[in-house]
């Protein structure tokens, strides 16, 4: 009986240990789910996420931890995470594309743009341009270290158009399509910025809030400021645009600009496909003209969740974001806030 029951014991404590095992790694797994937040990195695929461990480890290796979002975000745009060569960095090393082993990759992308970001600090360029160098090669950023040390597009095409001898290659990428209609210069990728920061969870500045759609939709994309102008669709001359407008292709995600409960996410004449977040007792934003919402009235959202997608529904003649800020229900200029 004595044995019996010893076998017993030992037959549970390896059933528990087996449970506890199992629970150990369902947590594990929950607590991934979180990562994208906490790491600032925004829709990236499953394959993408598998590669974190490895990225993880090669960016404490090289001292980049802090750019772990955006070593993720490359490698969401060179292959999505499924090549083998998933960043694509056979190329920094002078050998023939995809010539290296997945943790090769890995390890060479995150050295190269460790180096990267040490020549940046040099000159005192900014991360964008190293982004962008990434595709192009170091020699961006003295390009950009020349000509007043900050990225543009404009001097991204410039640099660009220089090396391909002005010839130029269609592209049809939305972000492009959305610029020029369509193409690229056949020398790397100018977009590339862009194309990296859709994956990046944007930072709040001013006043708490973040810009409502990606960061590279800026202000240079801003279509009707706050304020009079002449009504796009009517042509009249109306008063008081209650709003910024911010040209963006369709289906480009909207961000809520902080966190707050969705008390509008349905059809508001004029405004078409429309959501409104309540964010305390005096502020509130509206988001208008959308192609799909992606929330529901009663919904609480945290800031930079994506609420819907940029479209042209309603009173509209593109497709754009109308974005209102709004004070005890009077609408304000949300420029004071960015």
């Amino acid at each position: 009986m004595k044995k019996i029951v010893a076998a017993l014991v030992i037959f549970m404590m390896l059933i528990f240990g087996l449970l506890f095992s199992v629970m150990l790694i369902s947590d594990e797994d929950n607590d991934k789910t979180g990562e994208d937040i906490k790491n600032g990195t925004l829709n990236l695929s499953p394959e993408v996420l598998a590669h974190r461990p490895m990225v993880e480890k090669y960016c404490k290796k090289y001292d980049i931890v802090d750019y772990i979002n955006y070593i993720l975000a490359i490698i969401q745009v060179e292959s999505g995470g499924t090549a083998v060569d998933v960043m694509q960095s056979s190329e920094s090393l002078g050998l023939p594309p995809n010539s290296l082993s997945t943790e090769e990759s890995i390890k060479q992308g995150t050295k190269y743009f460790s180096e990267l970001l040490s020549s940046a600090k040099a000159t005192d360029c900014d991360i964008d341009s190293v982004v962008q160098s990434y595709n192009y090669g170091g020699g961006f950023l003295g390009y950009v270290s020349n000509n007043g040390k900050r990225y543009s597009l404009t001097l991204a095409e410039s640099f660009s158009k220089d090396k391909a001898d002005g010839e130029r290659t269609d592209y049809l990428n939305p972000i492009a399509v959305s610029a020029n209609g369509g193409w690229r210069y056949a020398y790397g990728n100018m977009f590339y910025v862009p194309l990296v920061k859709q994956y990046l969870r944007p930072q709040a500045v001013k006043g708490g809030f973040i810009w409502p759609v990606p960061s590279y939709y800026g202000k240079d994309w801003i279509t009707s400021t706050f304020g009079g102008r002449y009504n796009p669709v009517t042509g009249a001359w109306e008063n008081a645009h209650g709003a910024i407008d911010i040209g963006a292709p369709g289906g480009t995600p909207i961000y809520a600009a902080a966190d707050g409960d969705v008390i509008i996410a349905n059809w508001v004449s004029g405004y078409g496909n429309c959501v409104k977040i309540r964010h305390d007792d005096t502020y509130s934003t509206l988001y208008g003209h959308s192609s799909k919402l992606l929330v529901t009235n009663g919904q609480q959202v945290k800031q930079g969740d994506i609420i819907a997608l940029v479209g042209t529904t309603g009173q509209s003649t593109g497709n754009h974001l109308h974005f209102e800020v709004l004070e005890n229900e009077v609408k304000i200029d949300p420029m004071q806030f960015f």
